[in-house]
């Protein structure tokens, strides 16, 4: 077997393996503004089907969003979706609580072998604050497929000082300066701030090298009868040139360790050597890629 038929059996073997391990894709996602109280949120659930041979969207047996809110101990079932074993439609069933007034709908592509489950929640109040699941079911399949989200009023300011230069999400800084990042959260009572950071070098980490602060949540005002807290934690530390090309992350979080929402901000040591070649690293590694692709296709294909 030569270098160019290994290449390919390699190709092939990754394509098999991507369709065996991820067969069933269930995705989450929520069209909504920064201030939903008041305001439509639509939650559109999708499930498709990866597979090596052609179906239809038949597949699913049974496709729901459920809910559970701040008030309640489990979830229970907004919308449902499942197939009549008589003809090639489905059943769709809306079960609207009292004094509410939602809109659902559905689409299947044949093509992309995939079923769409969509809902609008008209006029978002507090009590509608809560984790939203999409729930798929797959026939010769036991296995349940599920993705979560959590859809509240969360609002995050991340600042930075001594700021310094225009860049509102990056300021340019000296070595052995002493720093803060102050983040302010307003939401539900069921958040908390948890700082994270990562280095040029570096995965993404949770931070815990102390010079942090977690200030008690006040009560910040009470909007169309949802009460809205206020959070505020502040981390100080002291720069070092290892620090140079450093993200800071405050993330927001729920009671369940769930990531609500995140603001990003980095910074860069002054006449710091590794912050030109940090910038320049994905450039780099693009530019090698193209290279080597460049002389594999010549190589294996040129030549023959």
């Amino acid at each position: 077997m030569d270098l160019r038929e290994i290449i390919l059996l390699c190709v092939l073997i990754s394509l098999v393996r991507v369709s065996i391990h991820q067969s069933v894709i269930t995705s989450l996602t929520v069209d909504k503004s920064d201030e939903i109280i008041g305001d439509a949120v639509r939650i559109n659930c999708e499930v498709t089907k990866f597979a090596l041979k052609f179906l239809t969207p038949k597949f699913i047996t049974s496709l729901a969003i459920v809910r559970q809110t701040l008030n309640e101990s489990d979830f229970s079932t907004l919308v449902s979706l499942e197939p009549l074993k008589s003809k090639d439609i489905y059943k769709l069933t809306l079960l609207t609580p009292y004094s509410k007034v939602w809109q659902a709908n559905y689409k299947t592509d044949w093509i992309t072998i995939s079923t769409r489950l969509n809902l609008t929640l008209r006029d978002f109040q507090c009590d509608d604050i809560g984790a939203y699941k999409c729930v798929s079911a797959v026939e010769s399949d036991r296995d349940l497929y599920e993705n979560t989200t959590l859809i509240a009023p969360i609002t995050v300011d991340l600042s930075f000082a001594p700021h310094k230069g225009k860049d509102q999400l990056a300021s340019t800084t000296n070595a052995k300066e002493n720093v803060s990042l102050t983040c302010a959260v307003k939401g539900p009572s069921n958040i908390k701030i948890v700082w994270k950071f990562a280095t040029v070098s570096s995965d993404e980490n949770i931070y815990s090298e102390g010079g942090v602060t977690f200030y008690p949540a006040t009560q910040s005002n009470t909007t169309s009868g949802c009460a809205t807290m206020s959070y505020i934690s502040v981390l100080r530390r002291t720069l070092q040139k290892s620090d140079n090309g450093t993200n800071y992350y405050c993330c927001v979080t729920d009671d369940k360790d769930r990531e609500l929402a995140r603001k990003q901000f980095t910074v860069w040591i002054q006449d710091s050597h590794s912050h030109s070649t940090g910038v320049k690293v994905s450039s780099m590694r693009q530019s090698l890629a193209v290279l080597l692709f460049m002389y594999l296709f010549k190589t294996l294909y040129l030549t023959n």
